[in-house]
């Protein structure tokens, strides 16, 4: 079953009971029908905005990242332009003389962490969690 984050509100336009003792009933339907029509079309706009700004905020974050990368992939570039094999010292295929180096090869990968956290929630799960908030204190 899928995972509902955004749900359209009110579901259904009409099927209220009326009021009794109304001089046009027609015309009470229409004007419930339509007054739930321009509510769902308000949810519907509120969840737009939402996800359009989640949108924003990814493609953000993408950027940065993306930046992250070709500066990563200029430094390596030009590691590469620099790099002279003559000059790299091999072992001679004894274990001895390698366990004698002193400069072996390493790296610093930044590791990222805390990537599943509030913060990174998208906004309609953040409106899901604050709403189980209430009636979690309420019930």
């Amino acid at each position: 079953m899928p995972f509902v984050s955004r749900q359209v509100d009110p579901i259904q336009l009409a099927g209220r009971p009326l009021p009794y003792h109304l001089d046009n009933p027609l015309e009470c339907v229409s004007n419930q029908t339509l007054c739930d029509a321009m509510r769902q079309l308000s949810s519907l706009l509120r969840h737009a905005d939402t996800l359009f700004s989640d949108l924003e905020s990814q493609c953000g974050k993408l950027t940065t990242r993306t930046k992250g990368l070709t500066g990563r992939i200029v430094i390596i570039a030009e590691k590469v332009e620099k790099f002279d094999p003559k000059k790299e010292k091999i072992p001679c295929g004894d274990l001895v003389s390698f366990s004698r180096l002193k400069s072996h090869f390493a790296t610093s990968y930044t590791l990222t962490d805390n990537i599943f956290n509030p913060e990174s929630r998208p906004t309609a799960v953040n409106i899901l969690y604050e709403e189980a908030k209430k009636h979690n204190n309420t019930g």
